[in-house]
């Protein structure tokens, strides 16, 4: 499904690289940890995996396709979830989507099949609600919603669960898992260890720009010799001279 080969990507207006030869994969129907401390790399290389950046040197491939050769054919295959979710605070919850998916060129009537049963599964029934008034995880709801109302083979979710009370956090994480049995690929970051620990087929760790570990959740507890991914986490910033703040 994604297959990112030896790409570099520099900061703005200066030398250095805020991506420096990383290689990885994501098979299809899995889901990939993008994990480091602040200025790792990781938002460069989720916008880069979202057509915003273009990588320098290197490429990027989904579904085959170079994502500067092909950014908008991705596009239409690729949903994205923001740290901070970016709604309308004097729209309805509804309004909102209803707006994005006129942008599309999207049936109406289909939209509005697809919401009942989005409502459904992530238990909505505020959407006639204005945005302003929204908790965050009632936002995040709608920001899932948004990014998976044109059926994306391919979800990019930044922090997804980040500032959530336990409620809200679990129905998301559930919905998450649910999302990967449906066969959608997923590339996410987070902060959230038992997040990580519980979705995460695969984890890739960045410091300073390059890959400091590929591997699975069991394989990285099993190699710094821990019982839980959160102390495997800390032992490699350690390692590495870096502490990224991964918490429970």
């Amino acid at each position: 499904m994604i297959e990112v080969n030896e790409v570099y990507k520099k900061y703005v207006g200066n030398n250095f690289y805020s991506v420096n030869g990383i290689e990885f994969q994501a098979e299809s129907g899995s889901i990939l940890g993008l994990l480091g401390h602040n200025g790792a790399g990781k938002s460069t290389t989720m916008k880069m995996l979202a057509t915003l950046y273009f990588p320098d040197k290197g490429s990027i491939l989904i579904n085959g396709m170079s994502t500067g050769a092909s950014k908008y054919k991705i596009r239409k295959i690729l949903g994205v979830v923001y740290e901070e979710p970016r709604l309308y605070d004097q729209l309805t919850g509804e309004e909102n989507i209803l707006f994005h998916t006129s942008l599309w060129g999207l049936n109406k009537k289909n939209v509005l099949s697809r919401l009942k049963d989005l409502y459904k599964e992530l238990e909505v029934d505020f959407e006639k609600q204005y945005v302003k008034n929204y908790s965050k995880g009632m936002k995040q709801k709608f920001s899932l919603i948004r990014a998976l109302i044109t059926d994306p083979q391919l979800l990019l979710l930044d922090e997804p669960t980040t500032g959530l009370d336990i409620v809200s956090r679990n129905q998301i994480r559930n919905y998450i898992k649910r999302l990967k049995a449906s066969g959608i690929t997923i590339i996410m970051t987070s902060h959230i260890a038992e997040d990580i620990e519980a979705l995460c087929d695969r984890i890739v760790i960045l410091s300073k720009g390059t890959i400091i570990e590929n591997s699975t959740v069991n394989n990285l507890k099993s190699k710094y010799s821990s019982e839980s991914f959160e102390e495997a986490y800390v032992k490699v910033q350690k390692k590495i001279g870096d502490y990224g703040g991964i918490t429970e």
